[in-house]
């Protein structure tokens, strides 16, 4: 980088903050250390009951879900008909700030932004999904220009990992492999952030390391001993922790990068939201919501769904790249009559958000297809019993209720596209293992939790960290800030303008922007 105002932004997809800050003061990660040191850092706040699939976008524009419609990563339900499926997010949602960048005549390199869409702006280079957790397209990478993926390829190699979701982990061996896989991939990328840094006037370049996301979710039952799968009898075998040692290789990482850029760059680093144990009752809900409309369970045909999905998952990735896009058109309606089938006859409704909290979606007339429940009265009087009935259920193998909170989408968000939110977010309380249920109104259900595709960590409702720093910074913890309010600290700090953003520039980071640059991001 050559140029005299720049902003480097390193993304630790899913880094957890409390882990980090654990492993900064023990000293397993020293280079985190000393950001808490010499940086300017606090909490980001993330959108509430809706965590992983929303922060990225938010981080990237400024801009709350009930405006952009985003509430999940690479699909969701789509409003207006009965399944999930990709979205044309470029229809809904608000530019990112590198696009309007763009169109003021400034230049920005994204490498692997989670959940981000291939620019076209004439000012943008981006590389996407050539290491990320969770691709648009299995095994697919994109470019701005189109050149750079395949010299990045032929430089520096394929991702050692592919998606994460889909690694084979059977034995000591397997997560041995998948450890180093991930080992190498972060010493990969961070030679060719270095490298690219060398060589690049851009303004602003980000990059983002999923590797800390991917860790999370496969290795968390190494890390917890309390996890019902934890292996004590693998983890000797493999000699330490692996999560932590993906989290130390990324501090290593973070230390190469802060030392090779010059004096004049400013660092941002960005934790963007929590990991933990893979509790969860997602899987109960719609089970839930049929007792409570006196419906029939379809639970044959989901038993003939997760053998498809498990079919899917281990077919080799050259395999599943050849047939994503027929998967993609098919799996969306195969799936809804296999698993939730008669959805149009039913006045509610399970859509999926994560496994963190569930999301439930009522069956509005004139909103929904074949609506039946009518928006005013009835609706709000339905919303309050769901609410009242999903307090009322317990978790009988803790004894503590199953549901920690039940939150009305519309009452947080609001905007043009809030209308593709879920109506209601389910926040598990996850204390424990989660595989009964059982209320006065819905009788017991029990049915076993799968860690589906390995996953044996998932995603909290914990907050991300995020850190600044360079020249004119004074070092510092900084009170909360929401995750809308990087973007405008990001235009600030360069001097662009990002104008219709929900979030604020954090004011004491935009005050250390030249005066100059203070005014043109007005």
């Amino acid at each position: 980088m050559t140029t005299s105002n720049r902003l480097l932004i390193i993304g630790l997809d899913a880094a957890d903050r409390h882990l980090v800050q654990r492993w900064a003061a023990d000293g397993n990660m020293p280079n985190m250390g000393r950001l808490f040191d010499t940086a300017a850092w606090g909490d980001s706040r993330n959108p509430t009951g809706m965590v992983s699939g929303t922060v990225w976008p938010t981080f990237y524009t400024g801009v709350m879900p009930g405006r952009t419609g985003r509430f999940r990563g690479t699909t969701q339900f789509v409003s207006g008909t009965y399944v999930h499926a990709d979205v044309d997010y470029e229809r809904h949602s608000y530019p990112e700030f590198w696009n309007l960048m763009s169109d003021q005549g400034r230049t920005c390199t994204v490498i692997d932004a989670p959940y981000a869409f291939l620019s076209s702006a004439p000012h943008v280079t981006q590389l996407v999904d050539w290491c990320s957790h969770s691709p648009w397209k299995d095994g697919v990478t994109e470019s701005t220009p189109s050149e750079l993926a395949s010299d990045v390829r032929q430089r520096y190699g394929r991702d050692p990992v592919g998606k994460c979701d889909f690694a084979p982990l059977d034995d000591t061996a397997d997560f041995r492999r998948f450890t180093n896989g991930l080992l190498r991939r972060i010493q990969t990328k961070t030679d060719m952030t270095l490298d690219m840094l060398a060589d690049s006037d851009a303004e602003v370049f980000l990059n983002v390391f999923s590797e800390c996301h991917c860790a999370g979710h496969q290795l968390w039952h190494l890390h917890d001993p309390a996890h019902p799968l934890h292996d004590p009898e693998m983890l000797r075998e493999l000699g330490e922790d692996p999560l932590q040692t993906v989290y130390r290789a990324i501090d290593t990482a973070l230390g190469r990068i802060l030392d090779g850029v010059d004096s004049a760059t400013r660092v941002m680093v960005f934790c963007s939201h929590g990991i933990g144990p893979a509790y969860s009752g997602t899987h109960l809900l719609d089970e839930i919501l049929l007792r409570l409309e006196g419906k029939a369970s379809p639970r044959r045909r989901q038993g003939l769904a997760q053998v498809m999905v498990a079919t899917w998952t281990r077919m080799p990735q050259a395999v599943r790249t050849f047939f994503t896009p027929l998967q993609k058109k098919l799996w969306p309606k195969l799936k809804a009559n296999l698993v939730q089938p008669g959805k149009s006859r039913r006045k509610y409704f399970e859509i999926i958000i994560n496994d963190a909290s569930g999301g439930i979606r009522l069956n509005v007339r004139g909103r929904e297809p074949d609506g039946i429940v009518d928006p005013g009265p009835e609706y709000d009087e339905i919303c309050a019993m769901l609410e009242r009935e999903l307090l009322a259920v317990e978790n009988p193998s803790t004894g503590q209720p199953l549901v920690k909170r039940v939150l009305r989408a519309r009452e947080l968000y609001q905007g043009e596209h809030a209308e593709m939110l879920p109506d209601l977010m389910v926040i598990w309380n996850r204390v424990g293992h989660i595989s009964e249920a059982r209320s006065t109104s819905i009788g017991h259900i029990t049915r076993k939790f799968v860690f589906t595709n390995h996953r044996t960590g998932d995603h909290t409702e914990d907050d991300g960290l995020f850190f600044l720093t360079g020249a004119g910074i004074t070092a510092g913890r900084l009170d909360e800030v929401s995750v809308a309010d990087l973007a405008p600290t990001i235009a600030a700090l360069i001097g662009f303008d990002l104008p219709d953003a929900d979030g604020k520039a954090i004011r004491e980071l935009a005050a250390t922007a030249e005066p100059t640059l203070m005014a043109d991001a007005g």
